[in-house]
């Protein structure tokens, strides 16, 4: 699938059909006040069938205040809306007493701090984990505000853009590999929450 594939919409009408029901049911059942512009949260949704796309397309608003929609060349930064999925799918994992496991046990190239952390840690947020972002600046690898340039710079941001640049992105391997070069924790797990 090359850039120029994934920049165009394309629209399978069944897909397109439940959506717009979607945005119908979503207009009904917000307050009146928010009804008035027909602005509504939407989503971007792309089908795949092997390599081949065949829905793309944006739905909905990206800015309610502004209007602006959304498209395939939306940028969603997510942030912190998926660490709840990631916990749920944890919890689906592991129950009760495994929660309790350290990590060592699946991050093996950690240093020993990793004994004393464990996966109920990281679900609530109590690791003591330095923030990757933070390291990342420290190494010199970025500048210090490259996370707030990026995400006004979409070209160099998004991998589906058509207009992508080849950016220097920077992967989950490398945020582990970054992390457990760090020796000392900033305090005990389980001590604050962050």
């Amino acid at each position: 699938m090359n850039s120029n594939q994934v920049s165009q919409e394309k629209s399978d009408e069944r897909i397109d059909a439940l959506m717009q029901t979607y945005l119908r049911r979503l207009r009904l059942i917000l307050p009146k006040h928010r009804r008035a512009n027909g602005r509504v949260p939407g989503a971007a949704i792309m089908v795949r069938k092997g390599n081949d796309v065949i829905h793309l397309k944006g739905y909905g608003s990206a800015n309610l205040e502004t209007g602006e929609q959304i498209t395939p060349e939306t940028v969603f930064d997510l942030g912190s809306v998926s660490k709840q999925f990631t916990a749920y799918a944890v919890l689906e994992i592991f129950s009760g007493a495994e929660l309790d496991t350290p990590i060592s046990k699946f991050f093996r190239s950690f240093p020993r701090y990793a004994d004393k952390m464990t996966i109920k840690h990281l679900i609530h947020h109590t690791a003591a984990l330095p923030d990757y972002l933070d390291l990342h600046v420290a190494a010199r690898l970025s500048a210090t505000d490259w996370y707030h340039r990026v995400l006004h710079r979409p070209d160099d941001w998004y991998p589906q853009m058509a207009s992508r640049k080849k950016a220097r992105e920077v992967t989950n391997r490398q945020i582990l590999e970054l992390v457990a070069l760090q020796r000392l924790l900033p305090r005990d797990p389980d001590e604050d929450f962050e």
